[in-house]
């Protein structure tokens, strides 16, 4: 039970060991780099994707500006349109047709 290990044959298990682990971590990170390289592409791919066929945030704004201001528009025509059938009806007369004229 006492017996005496040399020291060559513990460091030859350590090297050993070490170069297990050291081979499992380059297998892994040549794994990880050529995956790395693959999903660059695919990020390029979908980023492109996106940039052709969706809008983008300062475009949305534009639009959304340009619609509010449409919408406005129709509201203040209303409201004007209101106003005069509501001064026809308070002054009682009848409206006149273009054709009434002649």
């Amino acid at each position: 039970m006492n017996e005496v290990v040399p020291w060559f044959q513990v460091g030859g298990v350590l090297f050993s060991i070490a170069v297990v682990i050291g081979g499992v971590w380059l297998r892994l990170h040549t794994q990880i780099t050529s995956n790395k390289s693959e999903l660059e592409k695919e990020l390029a791919k979908i980023q492109l994707h996106i940039a052709e066929n969706f809008v983008s945030k300062a475009g949305h704004r534009e639009t959304m500006d340009q619609v509010m201001d449409a919408i406005t528009a129709v509201k203040q025509a209303i409201d004007g349109t209101n106003l005069r059938i509501d001064r026809m009806w308070e002054s009682g007369s009848k409206p006149t047709s273009s054709r009434a004229l002649k």
